[in-house]
């Protein structure tokens, strides 16, 4: 995975990678990625325990690859975050994809919102 903007990538062990920081706007947080996908046997977390104020995660894909989940996207730190993900390259999730978010899911091809 790659990250753009103020996005900290912490590998926390071989299956769990944690995604802080961000662009923060209010109560939003904004995420830039080139590539985003999670593997079967892998959990992206997005760790919202410093911004508990964080409502809606948005967070894009830019680098023209499609984006295959087939493990686990989760939100810590705010058990009603929502959470967007937008790659116009397209989204495909697997048999063995996972959400463990506490608010929304919207995955869209869309190029913003």
């Amino acid at each position: 995975m790659y990250f753009k903007d103020r996005s900290i990538v912490n590998p926390i062990n071989n299956n769990i990678i944690e995604i802080l920081n961000g662009r923060q706007e209010g109560s939003n947080l904004f995420h830039s990625f080139r590539d985003f996908s999670v593997p079967q046997g892998m959990e992206a977390r997005f760790d919202l325990n410093n911004t508990s104020n964080i409502t809606t995660i948005f967070s894009r894909v830019t680098g023209g690859n499609v984006s295959n989940i087939d493990g686990t996207i989760s939100i810590v730190g705010n058990p009603s975050a929502s959470l967007f993900l937008l790659n116009p390259a397209g989204i495909i999730f697997g048999q063995n994809a996972q959400l463990q978010i506490g608010g929304s899911f919207v995955g869209t091809t869309a190029n913003s919102i």
